[in-house]
């Protein structure tokens, strides 16, 4: 019992010299020093300047500016102007690494803006003291981080070509191009997956003649994908546009029957409505939660009126896990 005490004295004197000599030791640490531990541990972001380089073709750039946010929404002016167009500054203190930087381009009222979604400065290409540039292009979603490719960009863009083509119904085409177009040139709607053009029927053109509406003589096929060439420019894929919101649409394409699997014990029917669709299959799996993930079968679809697809599985099918295939 002795013996044991003498150690735990001598170990507790050893402990204590340790700590005299650590606070004696942290007393005499430079200033500096103990400054830069306090900085390391306020630090939480740092400073951002990023230069946006905004181009128009119109060259109008009356009341546009930046919105940007990391994360508290400012908005910022395009106060200046260089050989690629308006510029701004978007300047943010204390940024984290894990804060992302996301701006729109847009008019002061929200009447318009550039892009149909959110976009967002990749860090990654900005310098050591968080300064960097970005390019944004009129009609374009892609963020340049170079003059250079910015500038090919814009020459591309520039080649004659029509800039939108959208149908407004089953069987009419609104479009725009830029450059003025006359009703003596020749407008060509083709249709993929069989190249086959479709007639136009008549071509009525805006007053600028930097755009129209095309009438087909035929009504357009929604799981088909077709381009609008005009004579002399650079040809366009048209998109749905305002296709779904149509009368014409509307009329051939509402379905109101029973969607679904419509089940019976001896066969199970099923009901799908695509009209966007050109192939539709039935996948099956396992039952009673046993075996899900795993294909046991497939069933092709057969197209029918107004966009719906139906198939017929015989057998009960009673408590089959199933997804549709398009």
């Amino acid at each position: 019992m002795k013996k044991s005490g003498r150690k735990q004295g001598v170990f507790t004197l050893f402990f204590s010299v340790l700590l005299a000599i650590t606070v004696i030791f942290t007393s005499i640490m430079p200033v500096s020093a103990k400054q830069s531990q306090m900085t390391m541990t306020k630090e939480v972001g740092s400073k951002v300047a990023i230069t946006l380089h905004y181009y128009r073709f119109d060259n109008k750039y009356d009341d546009w500016d930046i919105w940007a946010w990391a994360p508290e929404g400012v908005a910022f002016a395009l106060d200046s102007q260089d050989e690629f167009g308006k510029k701004g500054t978007i300047a943010f203190e204390n940024v984290s690494e894990e804060t992302p930087i996301g701006f729109i381009v847009r008019k002061s009222d929200w009447s318009q803006k550039e892009g149909n979604a959110d976009r967002f400065v990749d860090k990654s290409k900005l310098k050591s003291d968080g300064t960097g540039d970005i390019y944004v292009i009129e009609g374009v979603d892609t963020v340049y981080t170079t003059l250079a490719s910015a500038q090919k960009a814009i020459a591309d863009l520039k080649k004659p070509r029509v800039t939108t083509a959208k149908f407004d119904s089953l069987n009419t085409v609104s479009f725009e191009t830029n450059q003025k177009i006359t009703k003596k040139d020749k407008f060509t709607i083709q249709r993929y997956h069989g190249v086959r053009k479709i007639p136009v029927k008549s071509v009525k053109l805006d007053k600028d003649g930097m755009g129209g509406t095309l009438v087909l003589k035929n009504n357009m096929l929604p799981d088909k994908t077709y381009t609008l060439e005009v004579q002399g420019l650079d040809k366009k894929e048209i998109t749905i546009g305002e296709l779904y919101n149509s009368e014409s649409f509307t009329k051939q394409y509402t379905y109101e029957g029973q969607l679904g699997a419509l089940y019976q014990k001896s066969k199970t029917k099923f009901v799908f409505w695509s009209p966007t669709a050109d192939n539709v299959s039935i996948a099956f799996y396992g039952k009673d939660g046993k075996n899900t993930e795993k294909i046991a079968s497939t069933l092709a679809m057969k197209r029918s009126k107004n966009g719906v697809w139906t198939a017929t599985k015989k057998g009960n099918l009673d408590g089959t896990y199933y997804t549709y295939e398009v």
